[in-house]
């Protein structure tokens, strides 16, 4: 690794880091989230600053807070979880993230309004993100995002975000996990709802025997 260059962006540790496309698109088609779309966040120019100490932030502390974006999005804005397939920018490309965003419904208002409450303190934003900064359109296996996402960035661990820590999610939303994705070692049954498989109504032939079964529950 060159010096001065955080793991995370580093182009020498894709190989390790990124999971094959073929291998995200079939688990992206196999879920069954509401929304499913491919978004970008642009720091191009930009620079961010600690409110208090005036210094710099780095480009690690800068992944931390696109972090703390989602779950500020889930617990603050939408209230409700989403899973997002994140990817950093190589350096010295600018810094850029790349996101499959898997969720039950996120708009336009919502994301900026997260991005804001996260990143507004550190730096001046654009009255309108959709300009510069933000980048969102529905995710479509067949155009490509992930092999180009995968080709030129770092994949980042991540995982389901919730809108509480102790929530579970409906385990038909994240459907097969593949232990060989980045992040999913982490999930495990306590995570989730499963629904029961759907019963047949019981019938009775008689009276008596409808009694009988009502007596006894």
């Amino acid at each position: 690794m060159s010096p001065g260059i955080i793991l995370e962006r580093d182009p020498s540790v894709r190989t390790w880091f990124n999971n094959k496309p073929t291998v995200l698109i079939d688990f992206i088609n196999q879920t069954g989230w509401r929304q499913k779309d491919w978004t970008t966040f642009s720091f191009a120019g930009r620079k961010l600053y600690h409110p208090s100490t005036k210094k710099k932030l780095n480009d690690e502390e800068i992944i931390k807070l696109i972090m703390r974006y989602y779950q500020t999005l889930t617990r603050r804005v939408t209230k409700s979880p989403v899973y997002p397939i994140l990817f950093v920018s190589y350096y010295p490309k600018s810094l850029h993230f790349h996101s499959i965003e898997l969720s039950e419904g996120i708009t336009r208002k919502q994301r900026a309004q997260a991005f804001r409450r996260t990143f507004g303190r550190f730096c001046s934003l654009p009255k309108d993100l959709y300009k510069s900064v933000i980048h969102s359109e529905p995710f479509n296996p067949d155009k490509g995002a992930v092999f180009y996402s995968s080709g030129g960035h770092n994949q980042l661990e991540t995982t389901v975000f919730k809108p509480r820590i102790k929530a579970k999610i409906n385990k038909s939303l994240m459907g097969t996990l593949n232990p060989k994705i980045r992040g999913h070692q982490r999930m495990n049954d306590d995570w989730f709802i499963v629904e029961k498989d759907h019963q047949e109504p019981v019938t009775f032939p008689d009276f008596e025997s409808r009694l009988l079964h009502i007596l006894n529950q």
